[in-house]
This record gives C-alpha cells, structure tokens and sequence, in this order.
C-alpha cells in the first residue's frame, strides 16, 4: 500500500479529465437514412436505409431480387414488413469472408491437423421494412452465413459461421433504389 500511495493522489485528476473528455462521434443512422441518395449505414449485424417506397413495394421488389439470385423466399408478409429468403446453393464467394478451419486427426496419438477452406456456404437473409411517413420505409437488411467445410481426415462435413462482407445487404439495397 506505500507504493500505491503516490497514485492515489493522481486519481482524482484522471477521473474529471475523463469526465470531460469529448464524447466519440457515433454513426447518425436518423441523419444519414432521412435521405435516399445518401449511402446506407452499415452496422455490426446488417445495413440500414430509407427508401422512397412502401412496405408492400419493399417486399415485392426484394422478393423478385432474390429470386433471381437462387433464394427461395421462406416469408414475405407485407403486413409485417418481413421478408426472409435462404441459399443453400450457388451463393457467390464476394458475399462471406469465410476463415481458414483446421481439423485434427482423431485417430492419431500425434497432434497432426490440416486446414480446410469452406467449399460452400448456406446464405440466410432477413429484411424489415417499417413505413417512415406516407410512402418512405426504413429497410434493414441482415445476411447470415454457413461456411461447409470438409474435414480431411473424416471426410464428413463440417459447418461454421462465416462473416458478410456488406455486398449481398448492398445489393438488395440496389434493388429497391433502381
């Protein structure tokens, strides 16, 4: 307690000089969603826009948009503003950053193991559309990933989640400004 004793008195000083430290800016999703030619907001967990259309519009045309890209559309109720759609095939490799897995030997006594990269990935994607005044929606979109991966040594298949890059969330985004 004798060395801690000089700090003691610098306590203090640290606590109001982080008190009166500027607060960090943070991302206005209201400000920058309020106009559609603006880009969307893109957070942790999906990308976030206004669009000048209704929740019926929205529905439909990310409908469509999906079709077209091989998802079947699993729940679209224009009641509800929400839309989901899967792709358990042919989803393209920019959409998921899918990591490196390494697989061990069951069977050896030494720890060997290989590395496998996903051969695959299932696509999941999730939309809700809330009306913003008379004819503009706020639209989030959120796209999940399942990389599958083989193990080398068992040859079975393994999956594990993968990270979106933004560009499937951007691209049904597209759909509903053109």
């Amino acid at each position: 307690m004798r060395h801690a004793a000089p700090f003691l008195g610098l306590l203090p000083t640290l606590l109001r000089a982080a008190c009166e430290l500027p607060e960090a800016p943070r991302g206005d999703t209201t400000a920058t969603a309020a106009r559609s030619d603006r880009p969307s907001v893109r957070f942790a967990s999906g990308v976030e826009a206004m669009v000048p259309l209704d929740k019926q519009q929205v529905i439909d045309r990310t409908s469509a948009a999906l079709r077209e890209r091989g998802f079947t559309v699993t729940r679209a109720d224009p009641n509800t503003g929400l839309l989901d759609a899967v792709n358990r095939t042919g989803s393209d490799a920019s959409w998921a950053s899918c990591a490196r897995l390494s697989f061990r030997d069951p069977m050896a006594e030494a720890f060997r193991s290989r590395s496998s990269d996903a051969s695959g990935f299932e696509t999941r994607v999730s939309l809700i559309a809330s009306p913003q005044g008379d004819k503009d929606s706020r639209v989030t979109v959120r796209a999940s990933f399942l990389g599958q991966y083989i193990n080398g040594f068992t040859f079975t298949t393994e999956t594990a989640p993968c990270r979106s890059t933004g560009a499937l969330e951007e691209l049904v985004l597209a759909s509903l400004r053109a």
